[in-house]
């Protein structure tokens, strides 16, 4: 009777489950599954849409333009085409090795917008591979590692990179990114071979200086040897691709890089490029913003540990001459695509060490939080309203749009060097916003165009916005073209339509009917 006491009372009976609804194995489990659907989700709509617009213009834009005009000029065998000849403007300040890697995927067929977006995917998809593995490398759990991932794929600059036609943001991100993924690896041929990437690295663009930054500090204080064998390794591959390139394009690579590579730096300058990144981050890469502080916290715990890895102080770097670089009126967010990668690393690096805290169960769970907000935050930007036109039909990203601005006989001025392209024929200007800097620093070169204009040498004349919008906003003037010759179409060409986002201009004198 003593033995029935415990039910006399009024226990409820109840089913035990093993470890209980709300055990910590089973919550893990969920949140291991969310991570890991999230990410591979993101990253298969992300490379399902670059596939299925493998063949149209969406993400196609001037810079597109003006990479595929660079490479149908490698095709022809001229590298840096001179700033003026002919009554054509060269000019650019990109670096050799991104013009010969996308000659070689430029191979693979005769459409220069098919292969430029072949070329991205390709690139894209290593990059982000490679990241992948750098995380696993950082004892970062395969749930947590493929949800970066695909948050850094959801992001403007990945996007670019992974669907846009030949940008040349990829080939110094993947090279830069294995250069440290090298030092992570400990190898010991480590400091030559990181030295070899981080100087074609520098070869493929200007600005890619974190990754030498970062693993000269590193080996300054873990290894002297290794410090030496890094830094002739980089010396003699830019020294001597430096020279080669030199022979190659007989010269014309000096003039274009150091007439028109950036902007005079100012305190100004720099001052507004935290404010111009700020609103890039704001506007264009949510998961950035959103994944950064956690990425700051990991970059301040390591610094104060004493545990600083190749991967901390690339960070640190990055966002160093990121700042520089925004400070330049040309930058768009493509350039932020360095941080979106090492920031996907630093939290996954917290992520890790968090998984070795016992205590720190707080801490994980407001980092699952903020990954996967950051990754819905991503998908609504740019990734639904794309799927959902694909989806509908309703997306149109026609090629035949080219063919009705102009025809393949007509003497076109395009501010998008596409359309030219497209019609077969090499663009007056290559690219309208290192055409700005000609007209700045020589302007002799610029007055042809103008003589060409003002005789309504030109059957179409393309413009990418209103002349009177684009002045106000300062389009016309600080990014493409300048005020004077914008005036000078003004005065000698009439709107004739509107197509795709394109203003079409004719001659005043000539009648005819919108495209």
């Amino acid at each position: 009777m003593g033995g029935a006491g415990a039910e006399d009372a009024g226990e409820v009976p109840h089913l035990q489950l093993p470890g209980g609804p709300t055990s910590p194995q089973a919550l893990q489990r969920v949140q291991d599954i969310l991570l890991a659907a999230v990410g591979v989700a993101a990253v298969g709509v992300v490379l399902l849409l670059a596939l299925v617009h493998l063949k149209d213009r969406s993400a196609a834009d001037h810079v597109s333009g003006a990479w595929m005009a660079m490479t149908r000029y490698a095709q022809e065998g001229v590298l840096y085409p001179p700033l003026l000849e002919d009554g054509h403007y060269g000019g650019t300040r990109w670096m050799p090795v991104a013009i010969y890697v996308n000659l070689a995927f430029a191979t693979l067929g005769s459409d220069l917008l098919v292969t430029g977006k072949l070329a991205s995917l390709c690139l894209g998809t290593a990059i982000l591979g490679l990241l992948y593995a750098m995380l696993r490398r950082l004892a970062v759990g395969r749930p947590m590692a493929l949800a970066l991932v695909g948050t850094a794929a959801l992001s403007e600059p990945m996007l670019l990179a992974l669907w846009a036609p030949y940008r040349g943001d990829s080939p110094a991100a993947l090279l830069q990114l294995s250069a440290v993924a090298v030092m992570l690896w400990r190898s010991r041929a480590g400091g030559v071979l990181a030295g070899v990437l981080a100087g074609l690295a520098v070869l493929s663009k200007a600005s890619a200086g974190w990754a030498p930054l970062a693993i000269g500090a590193l080996l300054v204080f873990t290894d002297r040897r290794r410090l030496v064998e890094f830094a002739l390794a980089l010396g003699l591959v830019v020294a001597g691709g430096l020279g080669l390139f030199t022979q190659l394009s007989q010269g014309r690579i000096w003039e274009n890089l150091l007439t028109l590579s950036t902007e005079q730096l100012s305190l100004r300058g720099l001052l507004g490029a935290a404010e111009k990144a700020l609103i890039a981050l704001e506007h264009s890469v949510q998961p950035l913003l959103l994944l950064l502080p956690l990425a700051t916290v990991e970059l301040v715990g390591a610094a104060l540990s004493r545990r600083l890895g190749p991967h901390h102080l690339a960070l640190a770097a990055a966002g160093l001459i990121t700042w520089v670089v925004f400070a330049d009126p040309g930058v768009y967010t493509n350039h932020l695509i360095d941080l979106v990668l090492l920031v996907a690393l630093a939290v996954g690096a917290l992520w890790a060490r968090l998984a070795r805290a016992p205590q720190a169960g707080w801490a994980r769970g407001l980092v699952v939080a903020v990954v996967l907000t950051a990754a819905v935050a991503g998908y609504e930007v740019k990734v639904a309203p794309e799927l959902k036109g694909w989806l509908r039909g309703t997306a149109s990203h026609d090629l035949g749009v080219y063919a009705r601005l102009a025809s393949p006989g007509d003497r076109v001025l395009s501010e998008d060097p596409t359309v030219p392209v497209r019609l077969g024929q090499r663009p007056v200007v290559l690219d309208a916003f290192m055409w700005r800097r000609i007209e700045a620093r020589r302007p002799e070169l610029t007055a042809p165009l103008y003589r060409r204009v003002a005789a309504g040498e030109f059957d179409r004349v393309i413009l990418l916005s209103d002349p009177e919008a684009g002045l106000r906003k300062g389009w016309y003037g600080q990014a493409h073209f300048s005020v004077a010759l914008i005036r000078a179409i003004q005065a000698r060409y009439r709107l004739e339509g509107e197509e795709a986002g394109y203003r079409v201009f004719v001659p005043r004198t000539r009648t005819s009917t919108a495209p």
